[in-house]
């Protein structure tokens, strides 16, 4: 998937952190974020491949979502070694 390598990357170097979408959005892509609007046709698109890989992950339980009423979280999910 595109942006997997990057993503994954990034939130298991940082299992502690929560992200938003524009944060990650903004970790693979910033110039999505540069325009003026969010609405840009780049924005979008990133955000929904972002979107199709986090669906992947957080049903593979690597990650772990947190309902925050108009957005999510995203954390990485930390296993304990058995």
């Amino acid at each position: 998937m595109k942006y997997a390598a990057e993503i994954i990357d990034l939130m298991s170097a940082q299992p502690e952190r929560q992200f938003q979408m524009r944060d990650l959005v903004h970790e693979v892509c910033p110039n999505a974020l540069a325009e003026v609007s969010r609405k840009s046709a780049l924005y979008k698109t990133v955000r929904i491949a972002l979107h199709r890989l986090l669906v992947q992950l957080v049903e593979s339980k690597s990650v772990e979502v947190q309902d925050v009423g108009d957005h999510f979280r995203y954390r990485w999910r930390v296993t304990s070694p058995s």
